[in-house]
């Protein structure tokens, strides 16, 4: 009798182990800061529980995953703009005109902290 069959479960079929609810299907967003890096991987497909939000991924895909946060991969596309805070450091207030902006784009392009430093006291 050919047992394989008996060791691939469906993802489906596994429950939360912290409030045994069945796992949702979905793509999610996977973010993680190593050393001063910080990477997004978007569209990763993971289970969810839907009562406490508890998320696991399949081992292929944690390889992907580590894979992609290495260091020593790029993606193929450009990297989009993203603005990290410590919540412990003081924000910066951009003085602009209303028709500089729009809604959820900033004024300037992200920098180093030294440019920061320098545009900050340039004003």
């Amino acid at each position: 009798m050919n047992d394989s069959h008996c060791s691939q479960v469906s993802p489906l079929a596994m429950k939360c182990p912290y409030c045994n609810f069945p796992y949702e299907d979905v793509a999610t967003t996977f973010t993680v800061t190593k050393a001063s890096a910080v990477y997004v991987v978007r569209d990763v497909p993971a289970l969810e529980c839907p009562e406490c939000g508890h998320v696991a991924y399949a081992q292929d895909v944690a390889k992907a995953l580590e894979r992609f946060t290495s260091g020593r991969v790029i993606p193929r596309l450009p990297s989009q703009t993203a603005w990290v805070y410590s919540y412990k450091d003081p924000a910066v207030e951009m003085r602009d005109q209303p028709e500089d902006r729009t809604q959820n784009s900033p004024v300037v392009a992200p920098m180093s902290s030294a440019a920061l430093i320098r545009f900050v006291k340039s004003w």
